[in-house]
Parts: structure tokens; sequence; C-alpha cells
């Protein structure tokens, strides 16, 4: 079996547990025989909105494939604008990897990043798609219910949220939140 996952990324770039089940199911999947893929999001231009889909180097022998200009990743710093989260994108390069890897399921794992075209380019090809979701992102703009305040959420409300985001970081410092320059600086900061 052809196996897609879509994940936010690799050590060192990303840890957590969302990376190490990804990680983990991957391998596990290849020592059984199928074919894994990873597409995850990548590198943000930062004078360019086009979105397209680069093979990047292989992870251990996962091939991995990343969509520049995916959609922002907040992580758990809220969302300022709520537009730049859902904006329609043109994939370029999609259809071919769909067509090169003919993948037989694509297992999501979180919502962060992902432009609803390629869910929507995978189910009109007749690919399989499951989700196992790592965080609470579609419910939460803060992705754990963990209000401005450090305190539980127990109810999401149009208000609150917007109340909860007010201060959230603006697009550009997720962009270079995101930005492989990242490890550079954590690597210093040690």
């Amino acid at each position: 079996m052809k196996i897609m996952h879509y994940h936010l990324g690799f050590p060192p770039m990303r840890s957590g547990g969302l990376t190490k089940y990804a990680v983990d199911l991957m391998e596990a999947e290849q020592q059984l025989g199928h074919d894994v893929y990873a597409l995850i999001p990548g590198n943000f231009k930062y004078f360019s909105k086009e979105s397209r889909i680069v093979e990047d180097k292989t992870w251990n022998t996962i091939r991995v494939f990343k969509i520049t200009n995916a959609l922002p990743i907040p992580f758990a710093f809220g969302i300022k604008k709520p537009s730049r989260f859902i904006e329609r994108k043109n994939v370029d390069g999609l259809l071919e990897l769909l067509f090169t890897i003919k993948p037989d399921v694509l297992h999501v794992h979180t919502l962060m990043g992902l432009p609803i075209e390629v869910l929507q380019l995978f189910k009109e090809h007749h690919v399989r798609i499951v989700m196992t979701t790592h965080d609470y992102f579609g419910l939460c703009p803060r992705v754990n219910f963990i209000n401005y305040k450090g305190e539980f959420c127990d109810k999401a409300t149009p208000e609150k949220c917007a109340l909860c985001c007010k201060n959230s970081k603006g697009l550009w410092y997720l962009k270079l939140r995101n930005s492989p320059l990242l490890l550079i600086f954590k690597k210093l900061f040690r």
C-alpha cells in the first residue's frame, strides 16, 4: 500500500507528540512493507504567495514533499487574522505528485498549515483520507483549549476566541517561527 502522511515535519525542526507519533507510525508502516511518503508544510517565501510542491531530502528512507507557502502554522500562538488561515491556495505540482505517487491513503495528523485544496484533490481522485488528530486546531485557534490567561476554556465562542486571539502573533512572526533559520538560533542560545 502507498501511504502519504501529512504532518508538521521531522526532528530537529519539529518535536513533540505529533511528530513522534507520525514518525514512529511511518517507520512501522515501512517495516511492514508499505511505501510511505510525507507531505509537510515547507518554507515561506516572504515576497511571493505562490504555493507549490517541492521534493525535499529524504528523512531516513521516507520521501518528503513540502508545500511551500502553505497556510500559516499557529501552534499555540493563536490566530490574529483568520482570513490568512483559510485563504484559497492553488498548490502548483499537487496533481503531478498525486499522479506520480498514486497514494492509496492520505493520513492527516493535523489541519495546521494544510490547504483545503489538498484534501479536495485527494478526495476527487478517490484517495482514502484518514485523520488522527493530535491537537484541537479547527476547534480552538490556540490548538489546546487554554485561554490567554492560561486557564482551561470549556466553551469556544466567537467572543471568547476573539478575546483569546486579540494579542496573537502576526503572520511575519509565524513565518519566522516556522523557518529553518530557527534551528540556527536554537543552537546559538542553548
